[in-house]
């Protein structure tokens, strides 16, 4: 940054804010100025004797003395007293400033005292204390160690030298006679070099404060001569008169800045400015001393450097620096003397504002020019004070854009309170919103008159544009054009229809364009066309994945802000279940409420009508957010089916259980669509079993709502899981109408029909799997519905039931569906999976397709000693049942694939060794002896009605003995 811009920075708002003080502060009447005091003189001021002015011989040494003046409690005749000596005694401070006199003078008397303390502060650091020349100074030690080297320098050189001279060999005669001079001065030099140094600091310390008293003495002359400062004090009612009346016009310019906040922060980037630019000063100047000492420390080998001509430029760096570190402090001296001066005589001589304003700020330019000093360039100091500025310039940004903001804000705000109160005449902030009204009312005119001047303008070239022109307007301001167009056509018509070909012709060669390019590497290959082309084309189909991935993205975000609204919708809306009201009324009001829009505004809810409209129009709102929440869900589905249909089965289940594990029941729900549609409902209510056992399900929420609808879709293939639905849609009436307390629902509760908890310790589920499968067709089941109540009948273990309580639930599962599988059983094809896995879970066999044959599925080494009892019980149970059921009509149209499965019930049954042919035949005729005796009913009442036997199976009717 220029010294001109700091000067600037530094005087702008100062000198402002002088001159707006200056002219709010003019008084009526005359004010007279306290005495000020010049800090390096002492004056003593009253009203009987005249001015004495005794000034000690060291003058920055002064003292000041207490004024007394007795005209502040005389009567005003004291007063005219006091006017009549000051016209005798010439100019003072007030007779040269006015009825300012009581503002300027205290602030040049400030002005130098701040300039003197600050001055002071340096000074501190640019006298350097005398170096002492004791023999146990550290600075003389150094200095000895340094001149004993440079001595053994001098003893090998004299050494070379006579080598030389005595052998020819080396320096030649004519060297060494030019060299013994230097060397004569440089061992003087060097061995003094510590008195030379001293004197040297001696001097510059004299000089420099020499300078400073001079000058001080010849400013504080100047101003004895023109009595600066003189002046009488006023009683407090004058004072307190001048400021009032001065303060309507310091009103108007706080006003015309933004208020106290603006003018405060404008002002405080300044300030903070220039003590940051001081301080960097006096760390600059504080470092001074450092390099002296060190400069009076190497001396020696200073000196000696001036010896060879090769060196003799570090002995000229040396010496230029030193000098500089030395005349600095008399530089400084001169520069504030010169301004002390330079400021008494342009106040002294000054005739006007302005002239006075320039004797303040020239009290401030010191400072400011004493920083550029410290900026030596080339020097240790130089760069130190260059690296602080560039701190000190990032400093003052960061307080600057800091403070801008809020100066801003302030004179926003300022504008605005002032625009909403009437005009004050007394007010800056009145004036400043008149004159932002009238240029914003100017600036609407204008913008207006524009606008109508470009529709006018358009309105009569649209009439050219069609051969005609508009030659006036009629009574109701409507164009009126000429009766018909031209019989030739104009130039304006002509170059519309030329654009116009010209556009239709772009649009054409546009589309050829972006379908020859999008399919840039066909027309390249095609038109066999070579070049960088073809490095392009492979590169668009890159650019244009990207370019999708990112639409896609865009597309997923907007999604996500849409479920978030609409789930921020629905939450409003939730009530309590017990009592209806809201849980959060405060969304509800802000979000729901506040979507009413024009509707909202014209219902009057302090009428029962109108709260009724409000409810209406707030359940439109929330209405909206579930229709798009339920498209938005519904399309997750399909987008997760889509996918998952493509993937083979044990990739569908691993999909299947990462979405149970992250609760995305949209992917949940798409993969049960997936696997019903494969015949998997085992999986599914595999997967269910355990997912709901933990409590991820709870009644009333969404996903228990949803998973509801899905099982009810599978009634026909899947029975248990449909009756699942059903049963989650019961309980969660149950749940609101306050019947049940737990929330949470289980595939142990569905089977059982209890909540194993204290709160429900006494209520029953409203329907089970026995009672929800009752009555239940079972003629479309898929293959694997009796996989999928297995997994549902897993639920019955040993550590929770006993063999009895597990028989007896499975008993009432099997008496619901013993009636429609009678039925099922003769509809499904003979070796189906259906009629295989029924008769299967029935009998308690598994038909095993490499024997072709069933084989036992209870003694089969995989289930325990407890599954196996219960479902040997169960199996003999289901015999009875079923074969107690059946009419000789069921009879005649049972599949062989039945017969089977049940002989081979009765066959493990006997217990014996099936494996030995002995033992198998012999359970062989035990079985067709049981089967006579279980269907000995169905036998005789075929014979008493005579009915027709011959369509039953062979192969029954040599089990039963029928010829």
């Amino acid at each position: 940054m220029s010294i001109f811009k700091k000067i600037k920075r530094a005087l702008l708002f100062p000198l402002i804010g002088i001159i707006f003080a200056s002219s709010a502060l003019i008084p009526s009447t005359p004010v007279y100025a306290e005495p000020v005091q010049n800090p390096e003189t002492e004056v003593t001021t009253t009203t009987t004797t005249e001015n004495t002015t005794e000034q000690s011989g060291n003058t920055s040494n002064t003292s000041q003395t207490q004024t007394t003046t007795e005209a502040i409690t005389q009567e005003p005749e004291n007063t005219e007293k006091t006017d009549e000596k000051e016209s005798e005694e010439g100019t003072t401070c007030y007779s040269q400033v006015g009825g300012l006199g009581w503002l300027i003078c205290p602030i040049m008397s400030f002005l130098s005292r701040a300039v003197d303390t600050i001055y002071g502060l340096i000074e501190d650091f640019l006298i350097l204390e005398p170096i002492s020349t004791e023999e146990d100074s550290p600075i003389f030690t150094i200095w000895l160690y340094a001149r004993n080297i440079t001595n053994i320098f001098f003893i090998i050189f004299l050494m070379v030298v006579i080598y030389s001279q005595v052998t020819g060999f080396g320096i030649s005669n004519y060297g060494i006679k030019k060299a013994l001079p230097r060397l004569i001065i440089s061992v003087i030099l060097v061995n003094l070099s510590y008195l030379i140094c001293v004197l040297a600091v001696d001097v510059s310390n004299i000089v420099g404060h020499s300078l400073h008293d001079f000058l001080i003495g010849v400013a504080d002359s100047a101003a004895s001569s023109s009595q600066l400062g003189e002046g009488v004090t006023v009683s407090f009612y004058n004072v307190f008169t001048t400021i009032a009346v001065g303060g309507v016009i310091g009103a108007l310019a706080i006003g015309l800045s933004g208020g106290f906040l603006a003018l405060l922060l404008a002002i405080i980037p300044v300030i903070l400015g220039g003590i940051v630019a001081v301080a960097i000063g006096l760390v600059t100047v504080s470092l001074r001393h450092a390099v002296i000492i060190l400069l009076v420390t190497i001396s020696p080998l200073a000196f000696v450097a001036y010896l060879l001509p090769n060196t003799e430029k570090w002995y000229k760096k040396w010496v230029g620096l030193f000098s500089q570190m030395l005349f600095f402090y008399p530089m400084f001296s001169l520069l504030f003397g010169v301004s002390r001066v330079a400021s008494g005589i342009l106040i002294g001589s000054a005739d006007s504002m302005l002239g006075i304003i320039l004797g303040l700020a020239v009290q401030v330019l010191p400072l400011i020019f004493a920083i550029k000093m410290m900026k030596m360039s080339g020097t240790i100091l130089g760069s130190i004070s260059k690296t602080l500025g560039r701190i000190e310039d990032k400093a003052n940004a960061g307080v600057r854009a800091y403070t801008e903001p809020g100066r801003e804000l302030a004179r926003a705000k300022q504008l605005a309170k002032g625009m909403k109160k009437p005009f004050n005449p007394l007010s800056g902030t009145s004036w400043r919103a008149a004159a932002h009204k009238r240029n914003a009312n100017l600036q609407h005119l204008q913008n207006q008159a524009d606008s109508t001047v470009s529709d006018l303008t358009s309105e009569q070239l649209n009439a050219l544009r069609m051969n005609k022109r508009i030659i006036g307007y009629d009574k109701n301001n409507q164009p009126i054009y000429t009766q018909r167009p031209a019989h030739r056509s104009n130039k304006y018509m002509d170059a519309e229809s030329a654009a116009r070909d010209a556009n239709l012709r772009k649009q054409v060669s546009d589309l050829a364009v972006e379908n020859t390019y999008s399919t840039l590497g066909d027309y390249l290959k095609d038109n066999k066309i070579q070049g960088r082309a073809n490095r392009n084309s492979s590169q668009m189909g890159g650019h244009y994945l990207n370019l999708r991935t990112q639409l896609e993205a865009k597309v997923h975000n907007d999604e996500a802000d849409e479920r978030f609204y609409n789930e921020t919708i629905i939450k409003a809306a939730e009530r309590d279940i017990e009592t209806g009201e809201l849980k959060n009324k405060e969304l509800y009001e802000k979000y729901v409420k506040g979507a009413l829009g024009g509707d909202g505004y014209n219902i009057n809810q302090a009428t029962a009508e109108g709260r009724r409209l409000a409810e209406q129009a707030a359940m439109n709102v929330i209405g909206n957010a579930y229709s798009h929440s339920d498209a938005q869900r519904a399309q997750n589905v399909k987008r997760f089916e889509a996918y998952m249909d493509r993937q083979v089965t044990k990739e569908v289940v691993r999909q299947y259980e990462d979405m149970i594990k992250y609760d995305n029941i949209d992917g949940i729900i798409a993969a049960h669509n997936i696997l019903a549609m494969r015949g998997d409902y085992d999986k599914i209510t595999e997967h269910m079993t355990d997912y709901m056992n933990k409590g991820k399900i709870k009644l009333t929420e969404d996903a228990a709502n949803r998973l509801a609808m899905n099982f009810l879709s599978m009634k026909d293939k899947d029975p248990d899981l449909a009756r699942l639905g059903k049963f989650m849609n019961m309980e969660t009436w149950a749940y609101t109408d306050g019947k049940r307390h737990t929330q949470e629902i289980t595939m142990e509760q569905y089977l059982t029909g209890v909540i194993d908890n204290d709160r429900d310790i006494d209520y029953k589920t409203k329907i089970n799997v026995a009672s929800g499968l009752e009555g239940t067709k079972l003629t479309g089941i898929d293959r694997t519905f009796y996989g999928s109540l297995d997994n549902i009948l897993g639920q019955i273990t040993e550590d929770k039931y006993t063999v009895e309580e597990a028989v007896a639930m499975r008993k009432k599962i099997e008496k619901a569906l013993a009636p429609q599988q009678i039925s099922a059983l003769p509809t499904f094809a003979s070796g189906s999976e259906q009629i295989h896995s029924m008769a299967g879970h029935m009998f308690g066999v598994k038909w095993d397709s490499n024997k072709g044959e069933y084989v036992d599925n209870i003694n089969n080494g995989k289930k325990s000693a407890f599954q196996q009892e219960v479902d040997r019980q169960v199996a003999d149970y289901v015999v009875e049942t079923y074969t107690g059921g059946l009419t000789p009509r069921n009879l005649i149209d049972m599949k062989t694939d039945t017969w089977l499965a049940l002989k081979a019930r009765l066959k493990y049954n006997t217990g014996l060794d099936l494996s030995d042919p002995k033992q198998a035949a012999e359970a062989e005729e035990q079985a067709k002896l049981k089967l006579r005796s279980l269907f000995s009913r169905q036998i005789e009442k075929l014979s008493s009605n005579n009915m027709n036997i011959d369509t039953m199976k062979l192969s029954i009717r040599k089990d039963l003995g029928i010829d």
